[in-house]
């Protein structure tokens, strides 16, 4: 059950009924149109399993489904009980009472009945309380609203807090964590199966509320001390996803330092980590090379996550500091050493030597099967000593970046003279290409206006012909886009490099700088490009504003940090938003790590210090020190806002969490270089802090979703050829009917229709129909009118999911945060029935 987890959420207004709300079903007579029979359908709908995250009514409660966590909960009316996919492990609760020591009430059955409405489902206990459950991509949440002061709680009655006793149900056994906020839920083998953590109770008016559990046996008590408070309170535990240490966790190896995300898979970075093993999968137990760095490697498979590889460098050495930066683009991984120490040049070369101190190296992985191997060893073309040549690294496909902060040649632009050291620690990049398994360097990158000390290079990013590159310490007084670089009037103010390919060929495209661009701003300390986004992080920025576009010109709290994003149109870059925390203070350091998927931001503010747990708790005290935060941002119509503000599931005083950020396809990565505890693997024992500075990385699914257009699957074309691609243009916006589906490829003047599933929130299946591919399996199905393609094969139509047309299996119409999938179905009516195939498909995210 590692996969299933409950997240708090705003306050929201219960929904008491009396009655259970009638089962949906398909209403009427479905008619199908010219040329679609009814065993095509039958054949749809015999592949669709109707499951979203609405509460299903049965004869016996409620069922919710959960795909994307692999779980499902059942709900008889007055208990929960959450069940994986596939493994006989269970978690629920039932209240059994309420109210004052002395003064509870005990509870059968909701007086008011179950409610369900859309994702939430509702007990209705009483005037006073609701218990309530909440399904959505993030996972189950739990929560109680208590609207008014327990009648049995009169002042002379008052014993003690607040209770709420409910019984343990499932498989799993609680044991109580140090904190008092949450719940180890362990196998009968004594492992950890599941956390249910960060218990949160808050007043009508904000207050937070001191809470705490107690296990007594089977029975699970939240208790609240709410003397003072304003009702009505909401008491919200969450359950927080995949918590990850490394398989050999020790004091001092700052795991979590650097993390990358790609797909199912995730690279994390310990570069203080000690032992003397080589390769992958070498021996980790020694500590006889201190410092020589490694990296780990984790897959999720099921909704599971696991270890998969533990990665050494091919030469290790003494504090090498391998693992110091990652990068992961589906099957290749790239490992930085930025104090690797041989003098080789190029690729492959000699590392057995440490002639050349500090000039580091870069570490190219790769995965066949399960298999992860060395391929490829990459060194500066103008390899020295001190260059920190692998302090970031980069790759997209076949491209690898790897900047070198250090480095001191005076050439500027691409592929000048690096043979001289003229211009100290003004740093550089290098871009390398694999061309059938072999790597060789393209590119020499330096700053249009090279200066000493300026770091280019200590931040590096690359998105297939586009890279990044940051230069923290770079001095000039320019603002915006391409301004004059060439003064160094305001220190440490930073900026950003931007360089494209054409063929082989490189060439600065941008020269960009903070719109309000000062002194030691650091603006470039960290860079994330995706497509034609880029975030440039700036630490030491300034301004007390938050969210989004704030008032950028005070001063008033120092350090507090910024990210700007700059998109591009053509080949013009402009900025489109300055973010900052939404609980903006003085030496947060905001923007310490940045990440960016299509249009997703993730921001890591090491030095945060409120003691907040999980997602969007109170980040309003200041109560752990540098404990850390990460804040995600989402773009809507150009438009960017906070979608949620993380903490850790264990968030402790001097943590660091938000040292490193990672993003992709929905996963968000956050590493915690200075987590404490000696836990080991995924999601173990947090509680104890006896491996000072291990160092942690955590993981969140579905706090973000696909944008509009994402690819689910390819269609597979049929015996004529024909299958059909799929786009998406316009708004994703449910109150308006601008977006628009156009299909290419396909037959001229073929029969077609757009189908579209509702939001899953997870497991796409593909499986075969006719002559194609069905990308859309296991959803509720809905179909839009016939669509004739004209001459060229080409169709194009504009959707409204306000109202689906013909509702076929339960799909519903589109609501703010559904993700709603696509494709196109058609048949060569020339051929015949056999040739009936399907297009791509295509997700949308609507707000």
């Amino acid at each position: 059950m590692n996969s299933s987890h409950l997240f708090p959420a705003a306050l929201a207004i219960a929904c008491v009924t009396s009655h259970l709300p009638l089962a949906s079903g398909l209403q009427g007579t479905v008619e199908l149109p010219v040329g679609v029979n009814d065993g095509d359908w039958a054949r749809i709908q015999s592949l669709l399993v109707a499951e979203r995250h609405g509460f299903q009514a049965t004869a016996f409660g409620h069922v919710a489904s959960n795909p994307g966590l692999h779980s499902t909960a059942r709900f008889d009316g007055r208990s929960a009980l959450i069940e994986v996919t596939g493994r006989d492990e269970r978690f629920g609760l039932a209240l059994h009472s309420y109210g004052f020591t002395g003064h509870a009430v005990s509870v059968d059955v909701p007086m008011f009945g179950a409610c369900a409405d859309g994702q939430e489902l509702t007990y209705g206990w009483s005037d006073e309380l609701s218990e309530w459950w909440i399904n959505d991509a993030r996972g189950f949440e739990h929560g109680f609203s208590v609207w008014e002061r327990p009648t049995s709680a009169a002042p002379e009655c008052h014993r003690g807090p607040l209770r709420f006793t409910l019984d343990i149900l499932g498989t799993l056994t609680p044991e109580v964590n140090a904190a008092r906020k949450g719940l180890a839920l362990r196998r009968a083998d004594g492992t950890l199966a599941l956390c249910y953590d960060g218990l949160l109770a808050v007043d009508a008016e904000g207050v937070v509320l001191d809470s705490w559990l107690e296990v007594e046996g089977t029975k699970l008590s939240l208790c609240v001390e709410e003397a003072g408070a304003a009702y009505p309170l909401v008491i919200d535990p969450i359950v927080q996803e995949a918590y990850l240490k490394a398989s050999n966790t020790e004091a001092l190896d700052f795991f979590g330092t650097c993390v990358a995300v790609s797909g199912d898979t995730v690279v994390v970075g310990a570069p203080a980590e000690d032992s003397g093993a080589t390769g992958v999968n070498g021996d980790e137990s020694d500590n006889s090379v201190d410092g020589s760095g490694a990296a780990y490697v984790y897959i999720r498979s099921g909704g599971i996550w696991s270890q998969q590889a533990y990665l050494k460098a091919s030469n290790t050495g003494v504090l090498d500091n391998f693992g110091r930066s990652v990068a992961v683009s589906g099957d290749t991984v790239v490992v930085g050493a930025d104090r690797e120490g041989s003098s080789a040049t190029g690729v492959n070369g000699d590392g057995s030597d440490d002639s050349a101190s500090l000039s580091g190296a870069a570490y190219v992985f790769v995965r066949s099967g399960g298999s992860w191997s060395q391929q490829a060893y990459l060194k500066a073309s103008n390899a020295e000593a001190f260059d920190l040549f692998g302090g970031s690294v980069a790759v997209s496909g076949d491209t690898v970046v790897v900047g070198a902060r250090n480095e001191g040649s005076g050439a500027t632009g691409v592929n000048g003279d690096g043979s001289n050291n003229a211009v100290g620690f003004s740093g550089a990049a290098y871009v390398f290409v694999r061309s059938a398994g072999s790597w060789s360097q393209q590119a020499y990158l330096k700053a249009s206006n090279t200066g000493t000390g300026d770091a280019f290079g200590a931040a590096v990013a690359v998105s297939g012909d586009t890279v990044a590159v940051g230069a923290g310490a770079e001095d000039s007084s320019a603002t915006g886009v391409n301004g004059d670089g060439s003064d160094n009037l305001v220190l440490n103010s930073g900026a950003g490099y931007v360089f494209v390919r054409s063929g082989v060929s490189w060439s600065q495209q941008a020269y960009l700088k903070a719109s309000n661009a000062e002194a030691s701003d650091f603006f470039g300390g960290s860079v994330a490009v995706s497509g034609e986004t880029l975030v440039i992080g700036a630490v030491g920025e300034d301004s007390e504003a938050t969210g989004v576009d704030g008032d950028e010109s005070d001063n008033s709290a120092a350090a507090s940090g910024a990210a700007y994003v700059f998109i591009r149109s053509g080949a013009s870059w402009t900025q489109q938003a300055y973010l900052k925390a939404s609980n903006t203070e003085a030496f947060d350091d905001f923007g310490e790590s940045v990440a960016v998927a299509c249009d997703t931001v993730v921001v890591g503010t090491k030095e945060e210090s409120s003691s907040a747990i999980g997602v969007n708790g109170d980040g309003s005290d200041n109560s752990a020190p540098l404990s850390g935060a990460a804040y995600v941002f989402v773009r809507l119509d150009d438009l960017w806002s906070q979608q949620a503000y993380l903490k850790a599931s264990n968030t402790e005083s001097y943590d660091f969490f938000g040292t490193s950020v990672g993003v992709s396809d929905g996963t968000v990565l956050v590493g915690a270089e200075r987590e404490s505890s000696s836990a080991t693997g995924v999601n173990g024992d947090p509680s104890s802090n006896s491996a000072l500075r291990a160092g942690a990385a955590y993981l969140w699914s579905g706090l973000v979703s696909p944008g509009i257009g994402d690819l689910v699957c390819v269609g597979t074309p049929n015996s004529t050829g024909f299958g059909g691609t799929l786009s998406a243009s316009g708004s994703p916006v449910v109150t308006s009917n601008s977006l628009a589906l156009e299909v290419a490829c396909c037959p001229a003047g073929v029969l077609g229709l757009v189908l579209t599933s509702s939001s899953y929130g997870g497991q796409v299946q593909t499986v075969s129909l006719g002559e194609g591919s069905l990308c859309i399996a296991n959803f509720r199905l809905a179909r839009f009118p016939v669509l004739m393609t004209d001459q060229n094969g080409a169709a194009t139509q504009v959707v409204d999911l306000t109202a689906i047309p013909t509702n076929l299996f339960g799909a519903t119409a589109a609501l703010p945060g559904d993700t709603f999938y696509f494709q196109y179905w058609h048949r060569d009516a020339a051929v015949g029935a056999p040739t009936s195939n399907l297009s791509s498909a295509l997700s949308v995210l609507f707000e």
